[in-house]
């Protein structure tokens, strides 16, 4: 289990909350080049959502609730931001041991340059 159950729960929060930027972007975009690279980061990232927070669910316990508010990242933060939760997921997973988060905590990371790329195609 650990140690501060309040971590696994503010990162739930913030891998949910990067999905639903995204996907807000996705929606609200005028342009077919954003349209097509949000997409990418969506259907990416939205893959892997669901499976690391069940594994955080089984490691650490329940997930009670949650903050979500759209949008929290502007639409040319994305990339960071996707950079961000990725690099989270390695340390918490790495303190905690959680070697199969770490590995996938490395794809989250890698949705980024490519999403970065895609969005200069505007």
């Amino acid at each position: 289990k650990l140690t501060n159950r309040k971590e696994h729960e503010m990162f739930i929060e913030s891998m949910l909350q990067t999905s639903a930027d995204i996907h807000y972007h996705h929606l609200n975009t005028r342009s077919f080049a954003e349209h097509k690279a949000l997409n990418y980061a969506y259907d990416a990232l939205d893959g892997l959502t669901d499976s690391i927070c069940e594994k955080l669910i089984g490691y650490a316990g329940r997930y009670n609730g949650t903050k979500i508010v759209t949008p929290s990242c502007k639409l040319m933060e994305l990339s960071d931001c996707i950079d961000k939760l990725g690099r989270d997921l390695k340390t918490m997973a790495s303190k905690n041991k959680w070697d199969d988060l770490v590995n996938t905590a490395d794809e989250i990371i890698g949705i980024s340059p490519q999403l970065k790329y895609l969005l200069t195609l505007s």
